[in-house]
């Protein structure tokens, strides 16, 4: 009998093996999105490894947008700070990629990359969700790179404060400061919420130099706030990338505060279609274009 298992084995194991190679290398396929998205639902399964060209990341299985993502299509957005860093040493060439601020850093699916590709040589992180950043600190230990972070378990605001946050069951992008409790368009009130820290930018940044570095907010429509609290920092005209959400910045009230904080600041790309550079008076404009009920889009500011 032991005879026979040991040529069975040596039959199905190099098929098996063959399935399993091929399918891992079949990117941005439909079959990917299945496999991940049927994980969630083995038991006792919570996390998930993912290798991309050269990062390891470690996902919450129940997370079904970013994890999803770095499955099945690679890395998450970072084309656009690829995007925005060539736009930028275009307009200047004095412009040396050096620090990254990464504001709602999430698992670190920007800033890893930053590192390990040599795009940026140090990371300024900031993350408030507790299981987001658990994720994060256990990716930088996977990738050897925990000495090039700084790491802080915060979200960023106008005040150093206390903040409740509601919470995505399946998006840890999604996230989001409370700041109405009204019922909107993805049934927000009914969110688990917990209470997070918040800093302001110019509290622990004041040595920054505009020439040397980027700042990266994905609030989810809490950039308004965020850009309020960095006004000493802004003054210096530091490139920022920014997502651009009529319907978050709507309800975080943030407009306003977006317009006032940038407006030193010359203009903006739209990085989907970066053709076009707009005043920085067009932001509302562009709020207005895309509209409350619409998509979103990343904007660099310079």
């Amino acid at each position: 009998m032991r005879y026979f298992k040991k040529i069975l084995y040596n039959l199905i194991f190099p098929i098996m093996k063959f399935i399993v190679v091929v399918f891992f290398n079949l990117k941005k396929t439909k079959l990917r999105t299945l496999f991940y998205s049927s994980l969630k639902h083995v038991d006792s399964l919570q996390y998930f490894c993912i290798d991309t060209d050269s990062e390891t990341f470690l996902v919450d299985l129940d997370d079904q947008e970013i994890g999803k993502s770095l499955f099945s299509e690679g890395l998450f957005d970072f084309d656009k700070l690829l995007l925005a860093q060539d736009i930028i040493k275009s307009k200047n060439q004095n412009f040396e990629s050096k620090t990254l601020i990464d504001i709602g850093a999430n698992i670190g699916t920007i800033s890893i990359p930053a590192i390990k590709r040599g795009v940026f040589k140090n990371v300024v992180a900031f993350e408030p969700n507790p299981k987001n950043l658990k994720l994060l600190k256990v990716n930088l230990i996977l990738n050897n790179i925990e000495d090039k972070f700084k790491v802080y378990q915060a979200a960023v605001g106008d005040k150093d404060t206390l903040l409740d946050m509601e919470l995505s069951d399946e998006n840890s992008g999604d996230h989001r400061i409370i700041v109405s409790d009204s019922n909107g368009m993805f049934n927000e009130s009914n969110r688990k919420k917990i209470q997070i820290s918040s800093i302001k930018l110019d509290s622990v940044l004041t040595e920054l130099n505009s020439l040397t570095t980027l700042i990266w907010v994905d609030v989810q429509g809490y950039e308004g706030q965020v850009l309020m609290g960095a006004k000493n920092i802004l003054q210096k005209k530091v490139p920022l990338v920014i997502e651009f959400w009529p319907y978050g910045l709507n309800r975080a009230g943030g407009l306003d505060m977006l317009n006032k904080s940038l407006s030193m600041y010359d203009g903006f790309y739209d990085l989907s279609k970066p053709d076009i550079f707009y005043d920085i008076n067009q932001l509302s404009f562009y709020y207005e274009k895309i509209g409350i009920d619409g998509d979103f889009v990343d904007l660099l500011i310079l």
